[in-house]
């Protein structure tokens, strides 16, 4: 038999290897009293999630034609890769839709799982996902999805050329991580989505922090995102046959 300090960091190491998807299989819960630490991290959040964007708007890497037919944009400014599992991941990021009048109030979500870090040698790099199918959109609306279960997600193109092969045009979701100021494509299948409660409750109150009502455009923006919906609007303007 095993000493029981070697059987217990067995446990722990299992633990940690499955917190991501242990996290995100739990029930969506309300945060009935959000604390100020909770607006303030979700202003926090907002803030650097609309630096990216801005950075976006400098470099043009990524083509315009991805960023016109992108339904929804999911910001993950610093994912955190290998801090507790060889080529784990983690971060918390910013979420908006298209509506038929303007780009959406943000929403907030967390992202967990084990195939992230190897990509980027498990350096911290900011994510962006283009979501460019209802059915990946409507995913947003669940407290929890993976990418790459029930929807096609690839490595997003960068540059002016034609780079996109024709599984890239036809992916539901299209993922980039910038590191070191420039962005590349990178898969991220396996990774799960769930939102975040306390963010959403933090800014929008425990009453308003409807996912669903906040993506859809039925609720206003609050005056601390309208800088980052502003941002987005501007990288990511509508398609001409839209």
């Amino acid at each position: 038999m095993k000493p029981i300090h070697a059987r217990l960091a067995s446990t722990a190491l299992f633990l940690l290897a499955a917190s991501p998807w242990l996290a995100c299989s739990e029930k969506q819960t309300v945060v009935v009293n959000p604390t100020n630490q909770d607006r303030a991290r979700a202003i926090d959040e907002l803030n650097d999630a609309t630096a990216v964007v801005h950075e976006m708007a400098a470099t043009k890497e990524i083509p315009l034609d991805r960023r016109q037919e992108a339904r929804c944009v999911i910001v993950v400014p610093g994912m955190k890769s290998g801090a507790f599992v060889v080529g784990g991941a983690s971060g918390h990021g910013v979420s908006t839709c298209r509506t038929a009048r303007a780009w959406s109030a943000p929403a907030f979500v967390k992202l967990g799982g084990a195939s992230f870090g190897a990509q980027i040698g498990g350096q911290s790099a900011d994510l962006l996902m283009l979501v460019n199918s209802g059915e990946a959109m409507n995913k947003l609306f669940t407290s929890s999805f993976q990418l790459g279960a029930g929807m096609s997600v690839a490595a997003g193109p960068v540059g002016g050329g034609e780079q996109a092969a024709a599984n890239v045009k036809k992916a539901d979701v299209l993922t980039y991580a910038r590191t070191k100021g420039l962005f590349a494509g990178v898969d991220v299948s396996g990774i799960w989505v769930k939102h975040d409660a306390a963010a959403l409750s933090g800014l929008y109150g425990a009453a308003n922090a409807d996912i669903q009502r906040i993506l859809d455009g039925a609720t206003p923006v609050p005056k601390e995102a309208v800088p980052f919906v502003e941002q987005v609007a501007l990288v990511f303007p509508a398609s001409p046959e839209r």
